[in-house]
């Protein structure tokens, strides 16, 4: 999956991700970039394009409902 189709679906609904975290182990993620499945509280007050770099996606944690971030060169198939 490429970059603008993985954010195109996080910004329909809830997806689960498999990435590699920085300390090399795996981590598997439901996240949503959709603001109907994020709690108002938690909505982000800036535009989330705007605190991620080329590579870092920042969604939202629905198991652990907070925002997280992971880069997409780690994503696994």
């Amino acid at each position: 999956m490429n970059k603008i189709d993985l954010l195109k679906s996080l910004g329909e609904g809830v997806q689960t991700v498999t990435f590699t975290k920085k300390d090399g182990t795996e981590r598997v993620m439901k996240c949503t970039r959709n603001p109907s499945f994020i709690p108002s509280e938690y909505h982000p007050k800036t535009s989330i394009e705007t605190t991620e770099s080329e590579d870092n996606i920042r969604v939202f944690d629905v198991e652990k409902n907070g925002w997280r971030s992971f880069n997409f060169t780690s994503l696994k198939a």
